[in-house]
């Protein structure tokens, strides 16, 4: 029997349709899936917003009214805000008729705050259904705010990277200064104000770093403040736009260290950070989401703006002193995620499969 993977997906720049996609490619040869509401949305927002109304729909009829008997499980990942009200109407149809149910979360803006949506829908799920995590700490947060009875599982974001199983070696030019790297959507809500005004508190100690930036540029205020800044640092600043495949790649092998000093309020587990682990890159962050627990073993993770530039510049001075300062642990964490990465899609597979009950938790019961 098939399972269904019933996908209500945001606007791609969230992040989630990618994560959905890579999930189910990377289960495909394990898993009979069935795909709804699973798409891109229309060149215009009301026509997308329709598009989606339209595929929920017909998901939902599905889960209501379809045979039983072709069903094995659902998989569902987890919306954020108004939309999460297709995840409780889903997850709500699982129960009557005896579905198990898979979520899967990528946002952590039902968990920093009480979420009544979310209340609800967790409030469908008992020990025959499972919501994958990003990391312990997410498991954790999960617990702490909801009544939880189902199974949970971790799976690391480092599951959606498409490049070599192992870390990739960085090219190391000790003749150079220390390359800044920085790759995102650029927003503030990303830490684009905070990182030049902390790579401009640096060049002030090492005037040779360069600091590269790539991603596309969102809104006009971002645009302005980048060009101001660019004038300012003229040739130590480098702006490379959106990059992908080899330019992403190099990108990745020409960078020291990578700074993401993220505000953004719903930031989970930013797949540019497990790409910069993987290629061995030492990194700066703030302690939102499950950062804290991807690179507390083996990087910087501040609790405010003050603390990230103030340690963040430290940093680097001492990475200046020696190159081959934490790029060790960098890799040795990325060679973690895809051990806990590999055991956690096996236990999924199971799961959708019904091949085996995963085990209650223990910590936290049913």
């Amino acid at each position: 029997m098939p399972t269904f993977a019933f996908a209500t997906l945001p606007p791609p720049v969230h992040g989630l349709s990618f994560a959905t996609k890579r999930f189910l490619e990377t289960t495909q040869d394990s898993v009979d899936w069935e795909i709804w509401s699973l798409g891109n949305h229309g060149s215009r927002r009301w026509l997308g917003q329709l598009g989606r109304l339209g595929r929920n729909l017909r998901a939902l009829a599905h889960l209501a009214f379809a045979s039983r008997q072709t069903m094995t499980s659902v998989y569902m990942p987890v919306s954020a805000g108004a939309t999460m009200v297709y995840n409780v109407t889903a997850a709500t149809l699982c129960r009557l008729r005896g579905i198990p149910l898979v979520l899967h979360h990528h946002s952590y803006a039902y968990l920093d705050r009480d979420s009544l949506l979310f209340r609800a829908l967790n409030r469908q799920l008992g020990p025959k259904d499972a919501q994958i995590c990003l990391s312990e700490q997410m498991s954790e947060s999960l617990f702490k705010r909801y009544a939880v009875r189902s199974q949970t599982i971790v799976l690391p974001n480092s599951f959606v990277l498409e490049e070599a199983d192992d870390t990739e070696e960085p090219e190391v030019d000790a003749s150079r200064g220390i390359r800044i790297g920085f790759l995102c959507n650029m927003t503030f809500a990303k830490g684009l104000r905070i990182v030049v005004e902390t790579f401009e508190e640096l060049v002030r100690q090492l005037p040779e770093a360069t600091l590269v930036m790539a991603g596309p540029v969102h809104g006009a205020l971002e645009q302005k403040f980048l060009d101001a800044a660019k004038e300012r640092l003229e040739s130590r600043l480098e702006l490379l736009g959106p990059v992908y495949g080899e330019d992403k790649r190099r990108f990745y092998r020409t960078t020291d260290l990578f700074w993401f000093p993220t505000q953004y309020k719903a930031e989970a587990q930013p797949i540019v950070l497990v790409e910069a682990l993987q290629h061995g890159i030492p990194c700066a962050s703030m302690d939102r989401g499950c950062i804290s627990w991807l690179l507390e073993p083996c990087g910087m993770v501040a609790s405010d703006v003050t603390e990230f530039k103030r340690d963040a510049v430290r940093q680097a001075v001492l990475f200046s002193e020696d190159r081959g300062r934490d790029r060790e642990s960098s890799q040795r964490r990325f060679r973690q995620l895809r051990t806990m990465e590999g055991s956690a899609i096996a236990q999924a597979v199971k799961f959708l499969n019904q091949e085996t009950e995963i085990p209650v938790d223990p910590l936290h019961g049913t």
